[in-house]
């Protein structure tokens, strides 16, 4: 029906174009935390509260280096009276380094980030999901919701039905936390090869579609650079990393 309406506005073909529900994430006067980095270019600005957004690619690509910057950025807006909700930072694998966290504050002149900072470890797919339904119970506790890696405890290629049936439940309630909770929402994702043509795709790449609103891949093809690909708009940023973290191509 949308598509008959004649002399269609530009902004309403791109809505079509899209999809409505990733559309709404791309308006203007959305709120979103901004990294302070070239992602924010793909983000229209940043990450908006109430989306899940899931950013993928090989070891050393810096998707952990940009969860710190969120935090960073996440815990000025509680300084400057934007949000003072705290930030979650669940850990699935050991990369939380408080450290590092305090060196990008202290470079981008942020002051008691690791105090807004919680630290959560999950180890197992059962323990995730325990700690999601919590943060669906508790929805709207949290500004920014970091899940670094989602997919460590789920093996998309030796799971069962089961672990599949509930992986994508764990996905499905994220969701909900995001939107009942006005929370924004970062998975960080690993990359696997196709054995059919050796690609490198993403981590259970097919349960990830169905269940985010926003997808990115960092890469290290010609330099580093991170490409929207859910919405596949063709849009791209060249960045580079740094002691402050990830910023403008050097």
């Amino acid at each position: 029906m949308l598509g008959s309406i004649k002399g269609m506005p530009h902004e309403l073909e791109r809505l079509r174009r899209i999809g409505w529900y990733q559309a709404y994430y791309s308006l203007t006067g959305v709120e979103r935390i901004e990294s302070g980095s070239p992602i924010d270019e793909l983000l229209n600005g940043g990450i908006a509260l109430g989306s899940v957004v899931d950013v993928f690619g090989e070891n050393g690509v810096g998707k952990t280096q940009l969860s710190f910057q969120l935090c960073v950025e996440g815990a000025r807006r509680g300084l400057k009276g934007e949000d003072p909700r705290p930030l979650l930072f669940v850990d699935a694998c050991g990369t939380f380094r408080p450290e590092r966290v305090q060196e990008i504050a202290e470079l981008r002149g942020v002051e008691g980030v690791l105090d807004r900072v919680m630290v959560k470890e999950v180890r197992g797919l059962e323990e995730q999901g325990r700690l999601i339904d919590e943060l669906y119970k508790r929805a709207g506790l949290f500004q920014l919701i970091v899940f670094d890696t989602i997919t460590e405890n789920f093996v998309a290629g030796e799971a069962g039905f089961e672990e599949r049936a509930e992986f994508s439940r764990q996905l499905l309630e994220l969701g909900f936390v995001a939107l009942k909770g006005r929370t924004a929402i970062l998975l960080t994702n690993t990359v696997r090869v196709r054995l059919e043509t050796g690609e490198l795709v993403e981590t259970a790449e097919r349960v990830m579609r169905q269940n985010v609103h926003i997808r990115i891949r960092m890469s290290k093809v010609d330099g580093l650079r991170a490409r929207l690909v859910e919405p596949d708009l063709g849009v791209e940023v060249k960045y580079s990393i740094g002691r402050g973290g990830i910023a403008s191509a050097l």
